[in-house]
């Protein structure tokens, strides 16, 4: 599976590991067949790109010498950035903790009261232990993939 989000000037996007990867491979990652990076990691993030716009991406895996070891896929963003304003919650001044011991429910409660008109609300990877959520219409909430909400009740 491959996945991608836009956030503000950024396009994240993140795979399953590949079958055909192996010691020495690196996976190439081009935008727009423009932009071209190699990584050994299962994501990569682009910034300073216009997010208001779908993109297309290709993942390969390659060996050493850039030769490809498998297919070259092609993907589309998912989700056009819309130009929301982005909070972080993890920055100042919110400062939530995604440790899931730290109680966030404030931090999360003046992330989303300061988000004013078209907001987002963006949630890094981590358990975020929060009370409630309190949403208006035009704010949205983005989470990375493996972020999780919780009251902190065990079930």
């Amino acid at each position: 599976m491959v996945y991608s989000t836009c956030l503000e000037n950024e396009i994240r996007i993140w795979w399953d590991p590949r079958h055909e990867f192996t010691e020495g491979c690196l996976y190439r990652v081009t935008l727009d067949e423009t932009a071209r990076v190699f990584t050994d990691k299962v994501y990569y993030n682009f910034k300073n790109v216009r997010t208001d716009i779908k993109h297309f991406f290709t993942i390969e895996v390659v060996d050493e010498n850039g030769n490809a070891v498998g297919k070259a896929e092609k993907y589309e963003t998912e989700d056009v950035f819309e130009n929301f304003k982005t909070i972080n919650v993890t920055e100042p001044p919110y400062g939530a903790k995604g440790d899931g011991e730290t109680d966030c429910t404030k931090a999360v409660g003046l992330a989303t009261e300061n988000a004013e008109g078209r907001t987002c609300v963006y949630f890094p990877l981590g358990i975020y232990r929060a009370d409630k959520i309190a949403v208006n219409g035009t704010l949205k909430l983005r989470f990375d993939r493996g972020a999780i909400v919780t009251d902190g009740e065990e079930k």
